[in-house]
């Protein structure tokens, strides 16, 4: 009867054991290292489009690290004075790409890259393209640093490809629960 309870209870424990291995693998690690602090959400309205991503406040400013979701790959990254500015293009190993846009650096690799890329096209822009797989981060590696290239004070702004809009879930914004929206009291005077 013994034998019978303890096979059983063995079996559990090593299915609990996998499944805590597997939930691992598939979390996302939050990309900064302080507390979520929702400043756009997805959809908001801005002069001629729609916000297609959300942003995030750095409240370090400039220079916070940003870190990879999940692991994966850089798979282009380009940098503009405007737009976005610097931003990196993150192709998860499960397929979903992330867009970190308005960085103030990339990544040492990264760096190197785009200032080979911009001496040899004699030009303050660059965008270079990567087969996924080519330069690989793990899950909690340093990316780029928070920033406000393109527009906007310092923050961060995650995204999508446009492309992955109707056929992928984006798990960084169903993953932030909803804020509620700050309401300001004003004292009437007179």
């Amino acid at each position: 009867m013994g034998t019978l309870r303890t096979k059983p209870t063995i079996i559990l424990l090593l299915l609990i054991a996998l499944t805590a291995i597997i939930a691992e693998d598939t979390l996302l690690v939050w990309p900064l290292a302080c507390k979520p602090q929702l400043t756009s959400t997805f959809g908001e309205f801005r002069v001629g489009h729609f916000h297609a991503g959300v942003d995030f406040r750095t409240p370090e400013g400039e220079g916070m690290p940003i870190f990879a979701l999940r692991d994966g790959s850089i798979v282009r990254v380009r940098e503009t004075p405007w737009g976005y500015g610097k931003v990196v293009y993150y192709e998860m190993d499960d397929g979903i790409t992330a867009v970190f846009a308005h960085l103030s650096e990339f990544s040492d690799t990264i760096a190197s890259l785009m200032k080979s890329e911009k001496f040899r096209n004699k030009s303050n822009t660059a965008e270079l393209w990567f087969k996924p797989g080519q330069i690989k981060f793990r899950r909690g590696d340093t990316l780029a640093f928070s920033g406000s290239t393109g527009a906007g004070s310092a923050h961060l702004s995650i995204s999508k490809p446009a492309r992955e809009w109707t056929t992928r879930s984006t798990p960084w914004i169903s993953a932030i629960s909803p804020q509620t929206p700050c309401r300001h009291r004003f004292k009437k005077y007179g």
